[in-house]
């Protein structure tokens, strides 16, 4: 390998490579060696910084418990002691009974004017996570609100730039 020196530059006449620095001959070997490369680290500090200055930043909501939750936990619990004490046999009457009231009280919810009044089964939570018309019934629910944020947002971007 040769190696012409050019006023601060240094030329590889094998390679092509223009290097800045001073090349190291290599005792051993005879041959010219880069120096080595120092690679710059971001000190871990930085880090740290930006990382509390970004959680300030964010202003979550603490989520709000939903009350069908505890109403499935109730339910659970109802139905905990009915598995163990009773015939199982009569442990299936009894969710057969609740789903033919289930699908009763949606049949009276449909039929009702007043949308205030929403009637419920006594194991509502535990049936709705089955329940097709519950699944979307809930979903409905969720988009609506979500569709009302959407709303709002839009109405006071436009009252911003209007005014």
């Amino acid at each position: 390998m040769y190696v012409h020196k050019m006023d601060e530059y240094f030329l590889n006449v094998e390679t092509g490579e223009v290097s800045v620095l001073p090349l190291i001959q290599n005792d051993e070997t005879g041959e010219y060696e880069d120096l080595p490369i120092k690679r710059f680290k971001i000190p871990s500090s930085y880090y740290c910084k930006k990382q509390t200055a970004r959680s300030k930043r964010t202003n979550r909501k603490p989520l709000k418990a939903d009350p069908l939750e505890s109403q499935l936990i109730n339910a659970a619990i109802f139905l905990l002691p009915t598995m163990i004490v009773f015939h199982p046999v009569l442990s299936i009457i009894v969710f057969v009974v609740e789903i033919i009231v289930h699908n009763w009280f949606h049949k009276t919810n449909k039929a009702l004017k007043d949308r205030s009044v929403y009637f419920r089964s006594p194991l509502h939570g535990i049936l709705k996570e089955m329940c097709g018309r519950c699944k979307e019934e809930s979903a409905t629910v969720q988009i609506a609100k979500l569709q009302d944020i959407q709303h709002d947002k839009l109405k006071n971007y436009l009252k911003r730039v209007v005014t």
